[in-house]
């Protein structure tokens, strides 16, 4: 191992602003024998790795700390490469807005690395960008960016923005159509949907371990109003190259031009929403429980702020009366088909637990799995809806041999309510992710279980919270065994999952809400 990291070294001294065909293949031959390395072989190897990235380009450097990120989730690394990404003077920035959407998703995919530091840290690095592209639009555009009195703004009149809108199953683009649909119908604004398109594209793309890019929908271009339950909304889609300055900073002019009463950014975290803040307020609707990444005039967000969040808005001085609590409401298709237990290999006498998502080969941790290995009940199958690989299931059938044969991949369901019709529980492992597969197995009355934290907690409630995940199998017993329990729980589920899909009501108060601040700006 010491002769192919000394290679490695003098692959990257050789080429100093890329990484070499010769230089990957080192890596690869790292990667390979990483499972047989003694924990003390590897704490050699990113020690000597992270020497090397500090000692070389930036551009080299974010690809060898991205590397390091892959192989330990660790926040060290992440911090690393934040720190490069806001300070590296010689990178682009269109380079520097892909390094830090690449973080976000890094960031959401792996909890244990979404710290206090790491999340102020994208926060900080997003308002440098956004503060030197609107340097760029004044300089070399003449773009002036003053905010526009709301005397001049049309009160009847919303922007919403999306970074990515995809099939009408896709969730977040369902949330953000129910939305558009609520504020035409119910709160008698005009509406004008802009797809931006620059969630993570291409655009100042370099060479990345594990790079991720989002999807996009060509057909969209050519059309300018999306249907939805109903309701035509007018819409405009960005072509797959943004951030581009000359398409920014016509948007920016023609909301200029017309400028509407608010802009509603859903997600948010985006570049181009700063900048739309500083010409009216702009409202980001957080697609998480988690306090939104977006430097706006106001945030919404589902209850209190949590200890966590709590210190970002004390280190970045947000304002707190901008940040305004609002449920977070979702939007699922209630339509299901009928399935057969017997089609998957599952029993009428099972108890099915159901773990869904579209990420489980990464959320799905040895922390997971050794707490499932501690229910010794066959009759107790554990039913993965989503992506898991035939490989991963080889591999943990291997490493925990008492799961084997009571781990069931049933796939990807495009009928997910229909598919978890057929399951007892929906058992939730440490993530950020999985609110609407939550929704959708709370209103099927499949009950929950999920730790205190992401977006399964905040859907779910403390009426199906853990303290601890090695509380699981003492609760799904429970379940097995207590039926007054099930029914009560049931029951909750379904009120439960009643309320979550209330957008009118609680997307109308939350828009009210924002209309008594900006009138009085």
């Amino acid at each position: 191992m010491d002769k192919t990291l000394t290679e490695l070294k003098k692959e990257i001294m050789k080429n100093p602003t890329a990484i070499s065909n010769e230089a990957i293949a080192l890596i690869n031959t790292i990667v390979s024998g990483w499972e047989s390395l003694l924990p003390s072989a590897r704490e050699s190897i990113f020690s000597f790795v992270s020497e090397l990235a500090d000692g070389t380009s930036a551009a080299n450097g974010l690809f060898l700390y991205s590397w390091l990120l892959a192989l330990e989730n660790k926040p060290q690394y992440l911090i690393k490469l934040q720190d490069i990404g806001m300070r590296s003077e010689t990178l682009s920035i269109e380079t520097r807005y892909f390094w830090l959407r690449q973080c976000d998703v890094k960031i959401f995919k792996s909890p244990q690395i979404a710290t206090k530091e790491t999340k102020i840290n994208q926060w900080k690095w997003l308002r440098k960008l956004t503060n030197e592209y609107a340097e760029i639009l004044e300089n070399e555009y003449g773009r002036s960016l003053r905010k526009i009195p709301y005397s001049e703004r049309n009160s009847s009149y919303v922007i919403v923005l999306a970074s990515q809108i995809l099939s009408k199953l896709h969730s977040p683009t369902m949330i953000t159509l129910d939305r558009c649909k609520t504020m035409i119908e119910r709160c008698n604004k005009t509406v004008l949907l802009i797809n931006v398109a620059d969630g993570i594209t291409q655009v100042g793309s370099t060479q990345i371990w594990g790079k991720f890019i989002e999807s996009y929908v060509e057909e969209y271009t050519e059309v300018d109003r999306l249907e939805w339950e109903g309701c035509s909304i007018p819409f405009f889609q960005c072509n797959p190259d943004m951030p581009n300055r000359d398409v920014i900073d016509y948007l920016l002019g023609f909301i200029a031009q017309r400028p509407p009463a608010f802009v509603v950014s859903i997600g948010g975290g985006d570049l181009f929403t700063g900048l739309v803040n500083r010409l009216v307020p702009v409202l980001t609707v957080g697609m998480s429980a988690s306090i939104p990444g977006d430097d706006t005039d106001y945030v919404s967000i589902p209850g209190e702020l949590s200890d966590e969040d709590k210190a970002v808005v004390n280190a970045l001085h947000i304002d707190e009366n901008k940040i305004l609590r609002s449920l977070f409401t979702y939007s699922i298709q209630k339509k299901c088909g009928e399935y057969k237990r017997k089609n998957y290999g599952l029993y009428e006498d099972d108890q099915v637990l159901a773990v869904v998502g579209n990420r489980l080969n990464e959320e799905l941790t040895d922390e997971f799995w050794k707490v499932m290995e501690q229910i010794q009940d066959p009759f107790t199958k554990i039913f993965l809806i989503g992506e898991y690989s035939d490989e991963c299931l080889k591999d943990l059938e291997l490493r925990y041999p008492l799961l084997a044969g009571r781990v069931i991949n049933g796939g990807y369901a495009n009928d997910l309510r229909g598919v978890l019709k057929i399951c007892d529980l929906f058992v939730n492992p440490r993530r950020s992710g999985g609110g609407t597969s939550a929704v959708i197995s709370l209103d099927a009355g499949v009950p929950v279980i999920t730790l205190r934290y992401g977006d399964v907690y905040y859907v779910a409630g403390d009426d199906f919270a853990a303290e601890a995940i090695e509380d699981y199998p003492e609760i799904i017993e429970q379940y097995r065994n207590d039926l007054a329990y099930v029914k009560s729980q049931k029951e909750k589920a379904l009120k439960r999952a009643s309320i979550l899909q209330d957008t009118e009501g609680e997307f109308c108060k939350l828009i009210a809400s924002l209309e008594i601040h900006i009138s009085g700006e």
